[in-house]
């Protein structure tokens, strides 16, 4: 598991309760953001997010903003 996974994962109530607005970006290739949003939307499914940048595939960063 990596450093950005640990980080939600441990902020899974903080998310559940207060539902913050959350800007992430994923730099390495083996940063899969699909993961991370699987593991926010498990604790608060009503977050919305559109996906910028480059598919993590390219190698290029991708930005996500995650609200409700």
């Amino acid at each position: 598991m990596n450093t950005k996974e640990n980080i939600i994962k441990e902020a899974l109530e903080t998310l559940r309760v207060s539902k913050p607005k959350i800007t992430i970006t994923t730099f390495p290739k083996k940063q899969d953001y699909r993961k991370l949003i699987a593991i926010i939307k498990s604790v608060v499914p009503q977050y919305k997010y559109p996906v910028k940048g480059i598919h993590y595939l390219s190698g290029n960063p991708v930005m996500l903003n995650i609200w409700i």
